[in-house]
């Protein structure tokens, strides 16, 4: 449609597919919509395709279109690129005693919101200074034990994770932060934790 009518507007606009959308809509014959709609869909893939120099010596529409009478079809149909993902490096820290895993309530507003979370800051951290972000919260690690990279896209977002499970004695005990304490079954049955966060 956009080399039919010559039209430079951006296809990624909702607005612009709307717009032909309505286009369409005044001229779709009543008696054969279903014809109309795949012969627009058979045009589109076998003749005016949109990722190639179209066919116009074969096109039953040439005599219609209007990027063909000023030669710019192969400049149609104008489809900005979406942005690229922005990629967030995140460390992800699993802080359990023999029993219970800490676990905290994301915010109210932003990526995930208000969803429950294993704890985890911006950046990757060394062992050195996870021990020292533990110590924040009043955590002192018994053990620290390094886990396999993981990496979640979401539309806009990609997030480079790495992450530790840090064994601690005690720790709602000792636990300054503010974090629910749970047992894994507990976790599952009660709380929503994201897919982001599967890997841990």
């Amino acid at each position: 449609v956009s080399r039919l009518l010559a039209s430079d507007a951006d296809i990624m606009k909702a607005s612009v597919r709307t717009e032909i959308e309505h286009l369409l809509e005044e001229i779709i014959p009543e008696d054969a919509a279903g014809d109309f709609n795949q012969g627009l869909i058979e045009l589109g893939a076998i003749v005016c395709v949109p990722n190639g120099e179209p066919k116009c010596d074969i096109c039953p529409a040439v005599h219609l279109c209007k990027a063909k009478a000023q030669e710019i079809q192969m400049k149609l149909p104008v489809k900005t690129k979406a942005k690229a993902r922005r990629i967030e490096k995140r460390t992800v820290l699993i802080f359990r005693d023999s029993e219970t895993v800490a676990i905290r309530k994301r915010s109210a507003q932003g990526l995930l919101a208000g969803l429950y979370e294993l704890p985890n800051v911006e950046g990757h951290l060394t062992r050195k200074e996870v021990i020292e972000y533990g110590s924040t919260i009043g955590l002192t690690p018994v053990r620290v034990k390094k886990l396999a990279a993981a990496k979640h896209i979401f539309s806009h977002v990609e997030w480079h994770m790495i992450g530790y499970e840090v064994l601690v004695d005690e720790l709602e005990k000792n636990c300054n932060g503010k974090m629910i304490f749970a047992g894994r079954e507990e976790i599952n049955e009660k709380y929503s934790i994201p897919s982001a966060f599967e890997a841990y």
